[in-house]
């Protein structure tokens, strides 16, 4: 039963069809005009309040660029794929991120600052930067990206700058994720199933910084005891699973 699961989670869709529409649109309307994206922007500032980093979890290009690289990962080496990096480790790598906005901060406009842009948040750099760094901020792109055939989404757990920010609404959000420990048989299921390593069964309410609200702990054939984790309105009911 359990060896079958496994097997059609590796069948699963680099991506579910309905991420790769909210992002083409988000982002298409950028060639339509401005005045669309800030709308939508606006909108998803709004959800992300009710339902924390959908952004993230949803609409981000680089996320569905690392959802590929992830499929490709599950086909190409499925052994290898998805192995978790030691918690202290992880740990020192995800300090990255707030370094290089430090580091932004103090010299945002000189070269130290352009050589921190193309390190740690590249795509910053190819929009504000115009110079030979761009090559170097494509190239470290790239690594992150091609990385995603290893390890899930590294970019988002390690570099992205964005999800400093981001990560605030995880905190804020009026839909909580909620485990509860006396259904949960801490099989773990969730937690292989997060692309963002968030310990979930040693939590009770999930609002970890790195939660993407992606939701992939909720998936069908995830968790196996019903009313284990939940959606929750802050101090109503439960609203799904």
């Amino acid at each position: 039963m359990m060896r079958k699961t496994r097997m059609n989670n590796r069948k699963r869709a680099p991506f579910k069809s309905y991420r790769v529409i909210l992002s083409v649109v988000f982002f298409g309307a950028a060639f339509v005009s401005w005045k669309y994206l800030f709308y939508l922007i606006a909108a998803m500032e709004i959800a992300q309040l009710f339902l924390g980093r959908i952004y993230c979890g949803f609409a981000c290009p680089y996320g569905i660029l690392q959802g590929f690289f992830a499929y490709l990962g599950r086909r190409i080496a499925p052994k290898r794929f998805g192995k978790r990096i030691p918690r202290r480790a992880h740990e020192m790598l995800s300090c990255l991120r707030y370094i290089n906005i430090i580091v932004l901060l103090f010299f945002g406009g000189s070269l130290i600052g352009g050589i921190a842009a193309s390190i740690y948040a590249p795509d910053v750099k190819l929009l504000v930067y115009s110079n030979t760094l761009n090559y170097v901020a494509l190239g470290w792109l790239l690594f992150w990206m091609l990385l995603g055939i290893l390890i899930e989404r590294p970019f988002c757990k390690y570099v992205c700058s964005g999800s400093c920010f981001a990560g605030a609404f995880s905190h804020i959000r009026l839909f909580k994720l909620i485990r509860n420990p006396e259904f949960c048989i801490n099989c773990k299921r969730c937690e292989s199933a997060c692309p963002m390593s968030v310990p979930i069964t040693e939590l009770e309410t999930v609002e970890s910084h790195n939660c993407i609200s992606c939701y992939k702990c909720l998936d069908r054939g995830v968790c196996l005891k019903r009313g284990a984790l939940m959606l929750k309105w802050r101090g109503g009911k439960k609203s799904d699973r």
